[in-house]
């Protein structure tokens, strides 16, 4: 298959149209599709040990997201207790797996593959026990 010269090397089409379709679905509400698409994500970067950096919009659509769902995130504090509830609501809640899941895969690109100079997400960081390789638990960081 032809690869695009406008495709950083390491990078797939499929990957590409992965972090379009979670920043989409964080868009549009869609937090199951949001949620499926970045555990592909994750597991495609892990696995390939290589990527495409994530967009930096897909901190602003779930900012965005959260404040469409009635959280109060426009300062650092207000950020920190709504995150503090979502967390409390626990497994199950849709925004509580969403923030683990992209806080999972922010540790990866950051930590791991070192794709981003730094976190996207580090006030996620409490919602994901380990990184994949188990060298960088979030908690720590």
């Amino acid at each position: 298959m032809a690869r695009s010269l406008l495709e950083p090397k390491g990078v797939t089409r499929h990957e590409s149209a992965r972090w379009h379709l979670t920043l989409a679905s964080l868009e549009s509400g869609e937090t199951a599709r949001a949620i499926a698409t970045a555990r592909d994500l994750t597991a495609s970067l892990w696995e390939r040990k290589q990527g495409e950096a994530p967009p930096s919009a897909l901190r602003e659509a779930f900012l965005d997201l959260l404040r469409r769902r009635g959280y109060f995130v426009s300062t650092p504090d207000e950020f920190a207790t709504s995150l503090m509830e979502i967390e409390s609501l626990g497994e199950g809640f849709d925004l509580h797996d969403l923030a683990r899941q992209l806080a999972t895969l922010d540790l990866v690109a950051s930590q791991c593959l070192r794709l981003t100079p730094q976190p996207q997400f580090p006030e996620l960081h409490p919602f994901a026990p380990l990184c994949p390789c188990g060298q960088h638990p979030l908690k720590s960081l």
